[in-house]
């Protein structure tokens, strides 16, 4: 399995599948804070990021949303005081991609290196 945190997200194309739910469990072991879910009718990957205060929440927020314009794949995000939930899918298959847990494992890094530097 190639390490996720280290991985580039790809262009899909819609003549791309969703990957199958096989698959699904495999990724998620890799990121085990992160659950499958609907939301919105499709196949998603969430986790919700509980963080100290309002100011750290938002800055978390801003850190995500940096990360998904470099690798050109965005979450829906949703936050309020002390927590941040990230939810990722693919809308061009309307499902899950790699691309999903590529940047679920980037954004638990993010938190990772937040939580570590206070």
């Amino acid at each position: 399995m190639i390490d996720l945190k280290k991985a580039r997200c790809t262009r899909v194309n819609r003549s791309e599948s969703p990957i199958g739910l096989e698959e699904v469990k495999q990724f998620l072991n890799h990121v085990p804070n992160w659950h499958s879910d609907n939301f919105r009718g499709n196949c998603v990957v969430r986790r919700k990021f509980v963080l100290s205060d309002y100011g750290q929440a938002r800055r978390f927020v801003d850190l995500v949303a940096d990360l998904a314009e470099f690798e050109d794949h965005h979450p829906e995000i949703i936050f309020g005081y002390i927590y941040v939930e990230v939810i990722y899918w693919t809308h061009v298959v309307d499902g899950l991609h790699m691309n999903d847990f590529i940047m679920a494992a980037k954004t638990d890094a993010v938190y990772e290196n937040m939580v570590r530097s206070g």
